[in-house]
């Protein structure tokens, strides 16, 4: 069980990045939150790895190093969910549920929205299904 753990927004879409995928290097993070979210939300390069840091810190996410193919460094970092990980995208995700429904109650008509802007996204992107 997982108590008094701090997670951060920033650090909160980090671990949801990695909850249904493959590892992933800070870079192919960043690249999805890019895409999916925008570019207000993307860490500086020094942010990212402390965020990274601080999740393998406390033990929410495991990191690799592979070869990679770079010809100056060859090693690649990569970054995978623990067990813990997955328990706290799932506290999050309920934190965030909370959050949808109470601003529906409020203001329906922005939920209103976000629900037809996320199902036109699905629409044109089946990989986000996932």
């Amino acid at each position: 069980m997982i108590k008094n753990e701090k997670v951060s927004p920033l650090q909160s879409m980090f671990l949801f990045v990695l909850f249904n995928s493959q590892p992933l290097s800070g870079a192919e993070i960043v690249k999805r939150l890019e895409k999916d979210i925008g570019q207000e939300w993307v860490p500086s390069a020094g942010a990212r790895y402390k965020i990274l840091q601080y999740l393998e810190s406390e033990k929410l996410i495991e990191k690799t190093i592979s070869k990679g193919q770079d010809p100056v460094d060859k090693r690649v970092s990569k970054y995978r969910l623990s067990t813990k990980g997955k328990d706290m995208v799932e506290i999050l995700s309920n934190q965030v549920s909370k959050v949808v429904a109470f601003v529906s109650d409020c203001c329906p008509q922005y939920c209103d929205n976000v629900l037809i802007i996320r199902k036109e996204d699905l629409k044109n992107d089946p990989e986000k299904k996932s």
